[in-house]
């Protein structure tokens, strides 16, 4: 299992639980010991002692990762476990889309309902952690009908996955579902003339006609 994707998923692990993500420290040890290194070897390509490390930090560590994942983990066994839960928990997702994603398209077929995706990303074949947010964003979205939702986050933890992944599981509710990228800084009157034929509104229709669900991420 590459590195990579194991530190970003236990990253979402942790977040998931603890609602925070891996500290600089913890990222330090859990590479280190992926890579079979010391404690020793560690603290020597790092700016932390060997005794803080084996001593404190790391015993934290490994009971924050044996609560959330349900069994021992420790240094030597880091690599097993982790591949071995990222592999469950991907078989999971997997399952659930070849039913899930088919049953949406077959309704929104069915329906005759409108989609313009645009420049959104393309999703992803499977999609593992947030499903806390994924149940709390639906509830807002469809059964609050709140108009505008943020999504605050550092950069990289997956903030426009979620939203690819929520558009999706909810996209069966709505006449439409339009994915529009504010990057380049839009003026309003751009972005609304640019809805018009998709929501097909006349092009005199008063701009507070416009109603809408907006989902950003900041």
């Amino acid at each position: 299992m590459d590195l990579k994707v194991a530190l970003k998923f236990v990253n979402a692990e942790v977040f998931k639980y603890e609602k925070r993500n891996l500290t600089p420290l913890e990222i330090t040890i859990f590479c280190g010991s992926w890579a079979g290194n010391t404690y020793n070897q560690i603290a020597k390509s790092s700016e932390y002692s060997f005794n803080y490390l084996m001593r404190d930090v790391g015993p934290k560590f490994w009971r924050l990762l044996t609560k959330i994942f349900g069994e021992n983990v420790n240094k030597n066994n880091i690599q097993a476990i982790i591949s071995k839960r990222y592999q469950i928990k991907s078989s999971l997702v997997q399952d659930a889309s070849v039913t899930k994603p088919q049953s949406q398209k077959e309704r929104v077929e069915r329906s005759g309902l409108s989609r313009d995706w645009e420049n959104a990303p393309v999703q992803f074949d499977s999609f593992y952690g947030y499903q806390e947010e994924l149940e709390t964003l639906k509830q807002w979205i469809v059964g609050e009908s709140s108009h505008l939702i943020n999504l605050w986050g550092i950069k990289g933890v997956g903030k426009t996955a979620l939203m690819r992944e929520i558009a999706i599981g909810v996209e069966a509710e709505f006449d439409f579902v339009i994915w529009r990228s504010l990057g380049s800084a839009p003026t309003f009157d751009n972005l609304v003339n640019s809805l018009r034929d998709i929501l097909r509104i006349e092009p005199n229709a008063d701009k507070k006609d416009l109603g809408m669900h907006l989902l950003t991420k900041m």
